[in-house]
């Protein structure tokens, strides 16, 4: 038998060339003369030449003379010294040297030889000579190969493979199975691969080293190839028997006896696992690249973005297809025509600079902004990003980003409407309306013009808002703004500040015109507004500020138009005042405090102070107020008088009610997880808030997440929200009480009610104003009142509070007329919440006899270096404030009561509330028998009297001449008053009431 294995013509084979190649054989044809057919890279390898080089040489040039006899005829002249001894030969190579080979296989067509060889190793008893092989020579019968007996041939196939071991061993596994596919032979590589061992092959079916990686199909058409006795080849997914993969390209190559079935199967397979995985990454690399491809070519020509390529002329060579949707064209219409062809004529010159630079420069973006023709009507404006890439190959050509911005341009337009001006009114708000001033401020300083500010509010608007409803309330507001805009027209700039105050910015306005414009703005709410079939009376309150004259910088110029409107109106409304160094303290004050409070609320500047209610039998604690005070930064503790219309005003009410509701039901719940005796705590409540339609929902989640019940919780309310709507107070009072939540009803007697009143309103306690208890029991009037209410309101099972109560007196004639319960200062002013706690956990609080005053003032008179004069009648003058925090203040006086004075300092009594600072200095104006004085000082201790006056204790500042003067002028003054208490040369005042308030007629 041929060990070539039966191949017929190993050129036209391309299965065999593939096997020969995986088994590092040399393929050599050359023609009968000695001259070269054909060679496979392999035998190229061997001698280094290339196909060209080979295509020049002969037999003679590439072997040693000796071997070529062996070399032309093959086995058939090889005398052998054994029966299977190959022949071995020796090669010349290109660079000379020697190779030696191993003749594997030898074929003798008619007009060629072909041989197939092998590199070796080993150059021992290399002679030239060829060994054949007589008793294997196969004889060709019919065109078929006769075999011998089986067993014979099989000894063969062993001692044939045994000649292939040298090269198989090193490239590849090889196995022989019978028909069944059981295994009869593996070769060493093939046990290596495998890591079997030979004894647990042999016998065993290939089937031992598959993956099932395979469908069956696969292996279906593989028997059905090698049973018709043809050689199959493919590459198979194997599985070594620690489960580790390796794949090969495996050729099965069937032997067939003289019916011509298969009686054995040769599987030849070389290891291409690490080619199988290159394959796998380029397969990767390759899926990735096209992947990127396809989705770069998606993202192009699906992009809303236009992305194109131009020339250096601005001619189209590429675009994507978004350029249909901007210029209403196909892009087989777009491709070559010029880009400067969809421009806006006005946009032409542009771009072309643009363009110029662009070609100018490779690899830098330059950005743009153009509009695009979209149709004969129609433009749409475009970001624009070019880049010079003609020195890139693949682009050769300008990159051309086109974005449609024209909706984000009407959005930007949009946005910058919301945010600058007011949707409302249309007028500019409040933040651009300031950057007006600060430009006209800057213009103005520069060129030494005036201006003027006017800020305007509606008086009233809030009650028609509330009352008739807030799109009542945003007509008005268009009207109002109307009548202004033709009011100014061109003479400044109108601006909605927030609710319903305007501002006008009137440049090279002085204060005489300012004046006339405000007198026309009164005019124009003089007729009333028409909305529905609502005829609206609104009046105005105007203030008004002018550079330089009211302040030399803008903050000034504002806070100074502010106070002016608010000064305005405190005078009684429906008027206008400008600015000047005359606004008195009360106005900056309220002005500072309303610029305040939403940040107030945000930094959570707002405590809770808690006054007890007395049961006056035992003296016994059943309850409390809670009262918010605001401990601003600069004024010190200031009550709800201060800052409760401010907030209402402002629309913080509500934020502020929640948050006070919510920490009083907390601290009542704590004080009694602490274990001190329950009380009900009340809480004020605003007409505004009592009547916010969600408020019941409020309360609720405010009980449920502070886990206070009901029943201690009391809401108090004024009797004036009546007024407002009493058929929602008394159907919300009917509710907050089916929720077990207690109502009070505040202030009883300061409004307009009858004791009627009562028997509708359904409270649980009724609060006694403070002033008709100021004046029992020696005033008739009210001792009657008091005891009418406390005897009818014990009838209707309603519990009376006497509010206010200082002295013995009072609290004797409460109690004589069965008062339920007491609050006041003769037990106790509002305490924070650790004092109150102490008061709690004694239960017992008993009146206090001393007056807390007198001892204030004692400890003060200790620590007088100079003398004073206890005036037996206050002395009148007028205090203002010159520097506050370190910066110098403007304003008006304000009047208030000197009650003692001496060289060092004196004390006063105001119904300014103001905080005990150093740096806050006062200047004081009054006259003294005759001499008008003026001194300057700054707070060292306050004192309250009640609800509306302070005393304050002044240390001067002063020095030693102007003191001696000061003590020389007090010392004439002792000596006059202890002959006449009234001097008509100072400044005394006998009533302190009409004093303070000399609108107040009655109380004359």
């Amino acid at each position: 038998m041929d060990i070539s294995l039966g191949l017929d013509h190993i050129k036209i084979q391309s299965e065999y060339k593939s096997l020969i190649e995986k088994l590092n054989l040399g393929l050599f044809m050359f023609s009968l003369d000695g001259n070269h057919l054909f060679s496979n890279e392999k035998f190229k390898d061997f001698f280094g030449y290339s196909e060209d080089e080979l295509n020049q040489k002969s037999l003679i040039d590439l072997f040693f003379l000796e071997d070529i006899p062996a070399l032309l005829n093959g086995f058939t002249m090889a005398s052998r010294e054994s029966e299977y001894e190959t022949i071995k030969v020796k090669g010349r190579k290109k660079d000379n040297s020697t190779i030696f080979l191993q003749l594997i296989s030898f074929k003798k067509y008619e007009d060629s030889i072909v041989l197939h060889l092998s590199e070796i190793s080993d150059q021992t008893n290399i002679n030239g000579t060829a060994l054949l092989d007589n008793q294997l020579e196969t004889e060709k019968t019919n065109g078929k190969v006769e075999h011998k007996e089986n067993d014979l041939i099989l000894s063969k196939i062993y001692n044939e493979l045994d000649n292939f071991k040298f090269a198989l061993d090193q490239s590849a596994t090889v196995s022989v199975t019978d028909p069944d596919g059981n295994i009869i032979y593996v070769n060493d590589m093939f046990c290596k691969v495998s890591k079997y061992k030979r004894e647990e092959l042999i016998g065993q079916n290939h089937r031992i080293v598959n993956s099932n990686y395979h469908p069956k199909e696969v292996f279906e058409q593989m028997w059905s190839t090698i049973i018709q006795g043809k050689v199959w080849n493919g590459e198979v997914r194997n599985q070594a028997k620690d489960g580790t993969i390796w794949w090969s390209n495996a050729t099965i190559i069937p032997f067939l006896d003289e019916g011509g079935k298969p009686y054995m199967y040769v599987s030849v397979r070389s290891d291409i696992t690490k080619q199988k995985e290159i394959e796998k990454e380029l397969r990767k690399s390759k899926d990735a690249i096209q992947l990127s491809e396809q989705r770069l070519h998606a993202l192009v020509e699906h992009s809303y973005d236009v992305i194109g390529i131009l020339d250096d002329k601005g001619d189209i060579k590429y675009i994507s297809p978004a350029l249909e949707k901007l210029t209403n064209s196909k892009v087989s219409k777009i491709i070559g025509r010029n880009i400067f062809d969809f421009l806006h004529a006005d946009e032409v010159l542009k771009f072309k600079k643009v363009f110029e630079d662009v070609l100018k420069i490779s690899n830098q973006l330059i950005k743009t902004d153009v509009r695009l023709n979209h149709d004969s009507e129609k433009w749409s404006d475009c970001e624009v990003i070019l880049k010079n890439l003609l020195d890139e190959p693949a682009v050769n050509g300008i990159s051309i980003n086109l974005r449609d911005i024209t909706n984000s341009k009407k959005a930007a337009k949009t946005i910058h409407q919301m945010a600058y001006y007011d949707q409302l009114t249309g007028f500019p708000n409040k933040k651009l309306f300031e950057s007006y001033i600060k430009d006209e401020f800057q213009q103005a300083s520069k060129t030494n013009r005036k201006f003027s500010l006017i800020y305007l509010d509606m008086d009233g608007f809030k009650y028609i808002n509330d009352s008739l409803g807030s799109k009542i309330g945003d007509t008005l507001l268009e009207k109002i703004a109307l009548r202004l805009r033709n009011c100014i027209s061109q003479k400044g700039i109108l601006s909605r500040m927030e609710g319903d105050e305007f501002g006008i910015l009137l440049p090279n306005f002085s204060n005489g015109q300012l004046k006339e414009i405000s007198e026309d703005i009164l005019e124009l709410f003089k007729d009333p507004f028409y909305i529905n079939e609502y005829e609206l009376y609104v009046t105005t309150s105007i203030g008004g500020s002018t550079y330089p004259y009211s302040g030399e910088d803008v903050l000034t110029l504002i806070a100074s138009a502010h106070s002016a409107l608010y000064e305005a109106k405190e005078k009684g409304k429906n008027k206008y005042q400008i600015s000047s160094p005359h606004l008195n303290i009360a106005t900056y004050k309220k002005f500072t405090l309303k610029n305040d409070l939403r940040k107030a609320i945000q930094n959570d500047e707002f405590n809770l102070y808690y006054q007890p209610r007395i049961e006056p039998k035992m003296n016994k604690i059943i309850a409390a107020e809670a009262l918010i005070r605001w401990e601003h930064p600069k004024w010190g503790v200031i009550s709800p008088s201060e800052f409760i219309s401010l907030a209402e005003e402002a629309g913080l009410i509500g934020t502020m009610g929640e948050k006070v509701l919510y920490n009083a039901c907390k601290q009542n719940k704590q004080w009694q997880l602490a274990g001190l005796p329950p009380i009900i705590v009340s809480v004020n409540f605003s007409v505004l808030q009592f009547l916010e339609t969600d408020m019941l929902n409020i309360i609720d989640k405010i009980l449920k997440d502070t886990d206070l019940e009901p029943r201690w919780l009391e809401i108090e309310i004024t009797e004036t929200a009546f007024m407002k709507d009493e058929k929602t107070v008394l159907a919300r009072i009917e509710q907050f009480k089916k929720m077990g939540i207690n109502i009070a009803i505040d202030d009883f007697g300061t409004g307009y009610s009858s004791l009627s009143y009562l028997k509708k309103l359904k409270a649980n306690t009724l609060k006694i104003d403070k002033t008709f208890i100021d004046n029992i029991p020696a005033d008739q009037d009210s001792t009657e009142i008091v005891s009418s209410v406390i005897h009818l309101a014990q009838k209707l099972n309603i519990r009376t509070v006497a509010e206010g109560v200082e002295n013995l007196d009072q609290l004797s004639f409460l109690k004589k007329i069965h008062c339920d319960e007491i609050q006041g200062y003769l037990y106790s002013r509002p305490v924070e919440v650790k004092e109150f706690e102490k008061l709690l956990k004694q239960v017992i609080c008993k009146p206090h006899l001393k007056n807390a005053l007198i001892k204030e003032e004692m400890k003060f008179e200790n620590r007088r270096n100079f003398f004073r004069i206890e005036l037996p009648v206050p002395l009148g003058a007028n205090m203002t404030i010159t520097e506050f925090g370190g910066k110098k203040v403007q304003l008006g006086s304000t009047k208030i009561l000197i009650r003692d004075i001496g060289p060092g300092g004196l004390q006063i009594e105001t119904n300014i509330k103001l905080p005990v600072r150093s740096d806050l200095i006062l200047k004081f104006m009054t006259r003294i028998l005759g001499q008008t004085i003026e001194l300057y000082g700054s707070i060292v201790w306050n004192k309250e009297i009640d609800d509306i006056y302070n005393l304050y204790g002044i240390n001067f500042m002063i020095d030693e001449n102007s003191r001696t003067h000061l003590t020389a002028l007090l010392n004439q003054l002792q000596a006059k008053l202890r002959h006449d208490t009234i001097l008509p040369d100072s400044l005394f005042v006998r009533d302190k009431k009409l004093y303070f308030n000399p609108q107040n007629k009655e109380t004359r």
